[in-house]
């Protein structure tokens, strides 16, 4: 049996905005220049692995994994 190949689009354009934290507190961060390549986006894409988030590029993500981005340098909290 042949498998379908099955394409996503993402509509980049629209941030996705987490409905809910482990700590109920979201924080958008921006990726700094450390971060480029080294921060997940949280999506797969089939074949080449995960998407890596580039410098400036924004996220929401809970309080706690914003303290521990920014203590690496990884991003800064808005």
């Amino acid at each position: 049996m042949a498998k379908a190949k099955v394409d996503l689009e993402y509509d980049t354009a629209t941030p996705v905005v987490p409905v809910a934290a482990p700590n109920g507190d979201l924080v958008q961060v921006t990726i700094t220049k450390f971060g480029e390549g080294q921060v997940s986006t949280g999506k797969h894409v089939a074949g080449e692995g995960d998407e890596f988030a580039k410098r400036g590029d924004k996220m929401w993500v809970s309080k706690t994994v914003a303290s521990s981005l920014e203590a690496r340098g990884l991003a800064e909290a808005d």
